[in-house]
């Protein structure tokens, strides 16, 4: 877990009354505290309105109110209304509290509320963030090239929080429904790796269009080719109703991501009403000439997703996934543009389309699949393992002591596609309940597949 933040505040000979509701009177209250230095800005219950942009320029600053009595109203359109922190220097110590903001319906694309810039040491903590607008690129909270930064026991409706900068980071315990893009977006920064992230206890209700609950990423903010490293993901909740081509949970880089630890989270969508969900679950993707290092995923249950529960694209190593409950059209799909070697084990696949998805795409594919469980639904087109052979690279399959239950229409609970030498398949003590004849498609008899199965 991410330390907790402390900063020295000087809330009794330092703090600073907003007199008055207009945005005259908080940016009259804000000037004092820059020149102060320092302080809190104590906003009593009322509500105020924020209609152009009040830069703090100095450090050690807390503005807090009175919980949800102390309402904050966002009235001007972009990215004019907001608190920002603001100085040619680096401020230190900016923490907000016990507010609740509001962002009027009525705006669009661009709005925030809290933009802490170029700060060390953030906290925001006990607010609720609102809109019930439409659009989908509005903000609780930008944070560009600030660190480290805590974000706890927050409520977020509608907004989300995005996260540029650099090592420390700590979302945990927040709240969001209906989040129309992402929940959670954190971006390297060309300049700066992103380490020690922890995004834990949080609930997500409901995910829209091609939003993520949680987003990371590496290639998309300033060219950066920076490491993702040293990230926990863990005993959080997405649920709701999900819509689109949603993902709850996805990791990208075009660098290396390493040191992640993926467990214990409960994702589970249901389908919107107009039957949209094309929604995938934990999604890690890479280039192929970058990686996915020390990677462990479980304890995770993942449900209803249309696409895939679990998706591993590009390159990864020492890539674990295990004690994972998936119930998904797709269970786990790996597709190796780069190389992949990875344990997958003791996991349980249910009602999948495909429980597990090999396939190779021009890099080598190397996995170890032990004691996990498949209940197949009784369907034609239905298989426990299905290992696919498409353009170039290798595939090294190890199954052994698996448990594949499957019904009478089922055609194969192991199927191979586009097998040629390249694939090399071995299964030992694996256990089939149904028709052994049909523990495997007929074109899977080739050189490289070894078989020492057992039939209850």
């Amino acid at each position: 877990m991410a330390a907790c933040l402390t900063l020295a505040y000087y809330a009794s000979a330092n703090e600073i009354v907003v007199q008055g509701t207009t945005n005259t009177d908080i940016r009259q209250a804000i000037g004092t505290l820059n020149t102060q230095g320092s302080g809190t800005l104590y906003f009593p219950a009322g509500e105020y309105t924020i209609s152009d942009l009040n830069s703090i320029a100095a450090s050690n600053v807390w503005l807090r109110g009175d919980g949800p009595a102390t309402i904050i109203k966002i009235t001007a359109s972009g990215s004019t209304a907001r608190f920002k922190t603001n100085s040619s220097t680096k401020l230190y110590g900016f923490k907000v509290s016990d507010m609740r903001f509001i962002i009027d319906s009525s705006l669009g694309n661009g709005v925030r509320c809290l933009e802490p810039e170029d700060s060390d040491n953030v906290i925001i903590e006990d607010c609720d963030f609102e809109y019930a607008g439409t659009a989908d690129a509005t903000y609780a909270i930008v944070t560009p090239d600030s660190a480290p930064i805590s974000i706890q026991r927050c409520r977020f409706i509608g907004l989300q929080v995005q996260v540029t900068g650099g090592p420390g980071l700590n979302i945990s315990n927040n709240y969001f429904e209906d989040t129309r893009r992402h929940g959670i977006r954190i971006n390297t920064l060309a300049s700066d790796p992103l380490s020690g992230i922890t995004i834990h206890g949080n609930i997500f209700n409901g995910i829209a269009g091609t939003g993520q609950a949680v987003f990371i990423g590496n290639a998309t903010v300033g060219g950066s080719t920076q490491v993702l490293s040293d990230i926990q993901i863990t005993e959080n909740q997405i649920i709701g109703e999900s819509a689109g081509a949603a993902t709850s949970i996805r990791i990208n880089g075009s660098a290396t991501n390493e040191n992640i630890l993926i467990k214990n989270n409960i994702v589970a969508n249901e389908e919107d009403t107009a039957g949209n969900n094309t929604s995938n679950g934990i999604i890690f993707e890479t280039t192929s000439t970058a990686s996915s290092n020390r990677v462990l995923l479980s304890g995770n249950v993942v449900e209803n997703h249309y696409g895939a529960g679990i998706s591993i694209k590009g390159a990864a190593d020492s890539l674990i996934i295990t004690e994972n409950h998936v119930d998904s059209t797709v269970g786990l799909e790996m597709i190796a543009d780069g190389d992949i070697n990875a344990i997958i084990n003791n996991n349980y696949f249910t009602d999948n389309t495909t429980g597990i998805d090999l396939v190779s795409q021009g890099g080598d594919l190397i996995t170890q699949i032990r004691s996990n469980r498949f209940l197949i639904p009784d369907v034609a087109s239905s298989h426990g393992l299905q290992v696919e052979y498409s353009n170039g690279g290798t595939i090294t399959t190890d199954a052994f002591q698996n448990t594949f239950s499957y019904g009478s229409n089922v055609t194969a609970a192991i199927k191979h596609v586009d097998y040629d030498s390249n694939v090399t398949s071995r299964y030992y003590d694996n256990y089939f309940y149904g028709d052994f004849s049909k523990k495997q498609d007929p074109v899977a008899g080739g050189v490289n597949i070894v078989w020492r199965n057992i039939q209850q």
